[in-house]
């Protein structure tokens, strides 16, 4: 990924468990001298504000200023305004910290989660992007076009777009996209951002029909305006230009594979998403970002992608990775020199490792 200008960032989801993303950063960071990683997203208000403080700086300081920080309110509680006026004012305390702080460290671009209008204009003067996720481009262009009324267009807009794909058949990714959306309606900060969006009682359907578990399914049209299910070159072109047209300036496209699917479809679609986005490209507009699931065993392919010399080969991928004649090394190899070396198209690709 070091070697690519399609690749800028690399964000790492946080979880309850499991591996701690800020420190999953700062590995890529210290194997890494252009690419930025982050957090996508903390909350936080789960850390402590000084010892996280002193992380940043740590980290902005040893990179470069390659930081990125994504963060987020987590559960909103009882009363949601004291909740995100509590996140904005550590986002001001940290980036006070860094007045003190050696010169020429920066405090880290920050984005900050935003589901619903409400806490978007509040964030919009503190954060350098807004990240929306799982929303369709109608509710996307309320958010960014009322914020940018107040502020101009001065922030960025991130938006998290969720493809489901499946080597087993559309219908099979479509029962993973149709899953997805219950388990994020059981949360409530997201259930009202699907009332909004006008998706909610479609999803409640799926809840009193679950028919589609195990017989034929065919996904709502409310739905695939939000998401989509193995498409084709042309139907995500379409869909990442609806989202051009709705004022967002980074289209994150975040793609959802099936536990244990085959590591050489997986890096197949990414390839061909990747061909998408070069078509996707127009002057005058950045270019999208992407994210992307990967398990642990890739994760440590793409982590070996140079050997000491910095030269990009299958033997050392193999060798490093103990994935000898591996199909998921010669993936990675073929994607990084045939599609990302050659073909630097896309200078602001974003990957997500989610371990």
């Amino acid at each position: 990924m070091e070697l690519s200008d399609r690749v800028s960032r690399i964000f790492v989801p946080d979880m309850r468990s499991g591996h701690e993303s800020l420190e999953i950063a700062s590995s890529i960071l210290a194997l890494t001298k252009r690419v930025h990683s982050g957090s996508g997203v903390i909350r936080l208000l789960e850390h402590d504000p000084q010892l996280l403080t002193r992380r940043v700086q740590t980290l902005q300081a040893l990179s470069c200023n390659r930081l990125d920080l994504g963060v987020g309110t987590g559960s909103p509680g009882p009363q949601p305004g004291k909740t995100v006026s509590a996140v904005l004012q550590r986002l001001d305390d940290l980036k006070k910290a860094f007045e003190g702080f050696p010169q020429g460290v920066k405090p880290p671009e920050i984005y900050v989660a935003a589901l619903k209008l409400g806490i978007a204009k509040r964030a919009a003067g503190k954060a350098d992007g807004l990240l929306l996720n799982f929303c369709s481009p109608q509710h996307a262009a309320g958010i960014t076009e009322a914020v940018r009324t107040e502020r101009g267009a001065e922030i960025e807009f991130a938006c998290y777009l969720k493809i489901f794909y499946s080597s087993q058949g559309t219908k099979v990714a479509q029962r993973l996209m149709l899953q997805e959306f219950l388990n994020y309606d059981s949360a409530p900060q997201y259930h009202e951002m699907f009332v909004q969006d006008g998706t909610a009682n479609t999803i409640s359907s799926l809840k009193s029909d679950e028919g589609w578990k195990s017989g034929p399914v065919e996904a709502p049209k409310e739905l695939l305006r939000v998401s989509l299910a193995n498409p084709e070159g042309d139907e995500l072109h379409r869909y990442l230009q609806s989202f051009r047209q709705a004022g967002v300036s980074l289209p994150v496209v975040y793609p959802y594979f099936p536990n244990g699917e085959d590591s050489g479809f997986k890096m197949s679609t990414i390839s061909q998403i990747l061909k998408s986005m070069r078509l996707e490209r127009k002057p005058g507009l950045g270019d999208p970002a992407f994210l992307v699931e990967i398990s642990q065993n890739e994760a440590k392919v793409l982590r070996t992608i140079t050997d000491s010399a910095g030269k990009l080969t299958l033997e050392n991928l193999a060798k490093k990775a103990g994935l000898a004649d591996s199909a998921v090394a010669r993936a990675v190899l073929n994607l990084s020199q045939n599609q990302l070396v050659k073909e630097k198209v896309e200078k602001r690709t974003e990957l997500s490792l989610t371990y």
